[in-house]
């Protein structure tokens, strides 16, 4: 490992901050942990940061969004797979409760819903935002565990990029699609999970 330093930045906030707003009036908060995790299988190897979303961190200039940034050295790490692992501590359902980050894979980030929802079916929604720029992303599901491949297309039927191409438990995630280093235009988006397939369109505006 060259560089044993990496720096990391999240944001995090709400999508629909009234609504936020009035779920924690009643004092409660959203509390939240930043974890060094190892890939293979799945220890906690450190607690990077603690942080908590309440209405008073929402009333700021731009209350949708905070950031949190640091640094780590990882040199006695050297030669794991590791990950930042987002955790969802205590509050009310907040959502969104998991991101994960291999450091030595490609710019796509993989992020997973922690939800006690049971998935009944197969499924995957519009790409959200659409038109976008530059990044986008894209929601699916699973009722059981399945090797899952989702990839991107241009509009002749050439592969860009692999978001995805393993084996996933039961449940929902998203990825980050981000089309920094891509042209303006139409692009396909498609998952195959076991027998599923499917398919979306979405508009990359610069």
């Amino acid at each position: 490992m060259a560089n044993s330093a990496i720096s990391y930045d999240i944001e995090y906030g709400a999508l629909d901050t009234l609504y936020c707003l009035k779920a924690l009036s009643k004092g409660r908060g959203i509390d939240c942990r930043l974890e060094l995790q190892e890939v293979n299988n799945g220890s906690t190897l450190k607690v990077l940061d603690r942080f908590s979303l309440d209405k008073i961190s929402m009333n700021g200039k731009d209350g949708s969004k905070r950031c949190v940034s640091g640094s780590l050295d990882v040199k006695k790490f050297e030669g794991r797979n590791l990950r930042l692992k987002l955790v969802i501590e205590d509050g009310i359902n907040a959502g969104w409760g998991l991101m994960e980050r291999v450091l030595n894979a490609e710019e796509e980030k993989e992020i997973e819903k922690i939800s006690s929802e049971k998935v009944t079916d197969y499924a995957m929604s519009q790409n959200y935002p659409n038109p976008f720029n530059p990044s986008t992303i894209i929601s699916y599901q699973l009722p059981k565990a399945s090797k899952v491949t989702l990839r991107i297309y241009d509009v002749l039927g050439k592969e860009v990029t692999t978001l995805v191409d393993e084996v996933k438990g039961e449940g929902k995630y998203s990825v980050e699609f981000n089309a920094s280093n891509l042209p303006s235009g139409i692009y396909v988006y498609e998952i195959r999970a076991n027998d599923f397939v499917k398919s979306g369109k979405m508009m990359l505006l610069k």
